[in-house]
């Protein structure tokens, strides 16, 4: 059997809590409000089940040979730990656009604003990020009849 890494037990912490996280969406008092944990829930759960299949099977990297390059032990180096900051920069500045403004424009903002910053062109990102809202909009708003967070500033305008 192949040795369990950091990222298998870190895939298993995230099954776990999203399994457990569907069994409380699951005792919310009506559908509406169970749709939504629930379906979010059990999709996150799928995906990280097949991304821990896909660790378990990986087969073992051959011993390096004899005369290998030094340059070769540092290829798969850890992520650095400012991309990190980066990517969770990210998340925050996600999270805190859609307390503010909801989660239909800060899905707009968000994906248009990170294409934009990762040199794609006005075009692209515009259409990808528009696509991306319509998308969302559909599913969660349209087919499944779920109320998503207006954001504060948006229900301050509104009211």
């Amino acid at each position: 059997m192949k040795r369990m890494t950091g990222d298998s037990y870190l895939l298993i912490g995230i099954m776990v809590c999203t399994f457990a996280f569907g069994l409380v969406a699951l005792s919310y008092p009506s559908m509406k409000t169970k749709l939504v944990p629930g379906t979010v829930s059990g999709i996150a759960f799928v995906l990280a089940g097949i991304q821990l299949a896909k660790e378990l099977s990986k087969e073992k990297r051959p011993a390096k040979e004899a005369k290998g390059d030094a340059d070769d032990d540092y290829s798969e180096a850890p992520v650095a730990w400012r991309e990190n900051i980066v990517s969770f920069a990210w998340l925050a500045g996600f999270l805190i656009a859609i307390y503010l403004t909801g989660f239909i424009v800060s899905i707009l903002l968000f994906v248009f604003s990170y294409m934009k910053l990762h040199r794609f062109g006005w075009t692209k990102s515009t259409i990808t990020a528009v696509l991306a809202t319509a998308t969302i909009y559909v599913i969660f708003v349209v087919v499944l009849r779920a109320d998503l967070f207006r954001g504060v500033i948006i229900e301050a305008i509104l009211t």
